[in-house]
């Protein structure tokens, strides 16, 4: 139905713009509802507050129009779910390849297994646990968690990507500890198999990092 604004007296202006209003900030919380469902408590995110650098931090409750985000010392966030995105390559290079020689290392080796599994091109998600991807000074070494398509066949591999898909080799060559599983393997489900790499021996939860691609 179209209104002839124009014919509206003063106290129907005010009702309607008043509706308008409502109408907008409902649609608005709407909107940031269901980008939050995008993402699970748990989940390890990345954002860049103005006038700050890019921030990495494990999202730790939903509020009612934002999220709280807490970093790995221990500051805490409360963002706007629009601006949250799972971490690219370089972002997570970016925050944690830099502090110490060891990290930086780190962060090479952590380059190369990435380019090694994706060159596959069977590669569907790239999780990246441990003390890498916390507040730790020093850390040993790079702990990652890798889902393939179900096409994936590891013995016709050569070169850099059988070692890769061998554990043992991968962290003699490559100085990473690296597990896999087909997509349609993953017990009980895709998503529980990744999850339970958050879950440490005492039980508690620890961050994870998924990496995507720069255009996801």
């Amino acid at each position: 139905m179209k209104i002839d604004i124009d014919k509206l007296t003063e106290a129907e202006s005010i009702d309607l713009n008043n509706r308008i209003v409502a109408r907008l900030r409902f649609l608005n919380q709407m909107r940031a509802h269901a980008q939050m469902l995008e993402f699970k408590i748990g989940d390890r995110v990345w954002f860049q507050p103005k006038g700050h650098r890019g921030v990495v931090g494990m999202l730790a409750r939903y509020n009612r129009k934002t999220v709280t985000v807490v970093t790995d010392d221990g500051q805490r966030w409360n963002v706007s779910p629009t601006l949250l995105r799972r971490a690219s390559l370089r972002e997570v290079l970016d925050r944690f390849g830099v502090g110490s020689a060891q990290r930086t290392a780190l962060a090479l080796r952590l380059d190369r297994v990435y380019r090694v599994a994706q060159a596959t091109g069977q590669l569907v998600r790239f999780v990246v646990f441990g003390s890498f991807v916390t507040s730790k000074a020093e850390p040993q070494d790079v702990d990652v968690f890798l889902v393939m398509a179900d096409a994936f066949d590891a013995s016709g591999l050569t070169g850099d990507a059988r070692l890769l898909f061998d554990h043992g080799a991968a962290q003699a060559h490559f100085g990473a500890s690296v597990f896999w599983v087909r997509r349609g393997a993953a017990w009980p489900d895709e998503q529980a198999a990744v999850e339970f790499w958050q879950v440490k021996r005492g039980g508690s939860r620890r961050g994870i990092v998924e990496i995507v691609s720069e255009g996801s």
